[in-house]
């Protein structure tokens, strides 16, 4: 996911705000909560993005529903948000702050994308040779593409390692097709 420089911003003053306060954990949990929340109810996202919607509403419904229940330093940036209408960006926001986290503690997000999906054995298995070659904690995203044939390709951070079948079929087509055959004739 490509995030935008706002998300990225607002994502670092989180960050180093919960660093500073020691509640990066707490504020981590409570972003990723929210992140599931969003996902399953959509009607209190489309409460506050709606334009129809005074912000003094929204800013009362943000206090009632989530002061006391989730760390202040989340509820000041739902707050902020809301005020400076950029309320949209609050999911890439909650993903730009989990990366930072995630590098902060060490953890590293491999995309594993296969033909078919992976058996667990098969994952524990590729997870505990990475963390061993890269002395990080992983967090494997399987994804399935059965586009790729077979084989695997694995992406982390600006890493790609692509053993897909689809990959070495087109390597070996663009060698058959630089090869001259000459005519002995």
């Amino acid at each position: 996911m490509i995030l935008s420089g706002i998300a990225q911003r607002y994502a670092k003053a989180l960050h180093d705000a919960a660093l500073n306060a020691g509640k990066a954990d707490e504020v981590f949990a409570d972003t990723q909560s929210l992140l599931g929340l969003r996902t399953e109810d959509k009607s209190f996202q489309h409460f506050i993005e709606s334009p129809q919607v005074l912000t003094e509403d929204k800013v009362r419904v943000i206090k009632t529903i989530l002061e006391g229940r989730v760390s202040k330093l989340v509820v000041d940036l739902l707050l902020l948000l809301v005020e400076k209408k950029r309320f949209m960006f609050i999911e890439e926001i909650f993903e730009a702050y989990r990366y930072l986290y995630e590098k902060e503690k060490g953890i590293v997000e491999v995309r594993t994308i296969t033909a078919i999906p992976l058996e667990d054995s098969l994952k524990e298995e590729l997870k505990a040779k990475l963390e061993s070659r890269i002395n990080k904690t992983v967090r494997l995203k399987p994804e399935v593409d059965p586009d790729i044939i077979g084989g695997m390709i694995l992406v982390m951070e600006d890493h790609i390692l692509d053993g897909s079948i689809r990959y070495k079929l087109e390597q070996l087509r663009r060698r058959l097709g630089e090869t001259r055959v000459v005519d002995m004739d």
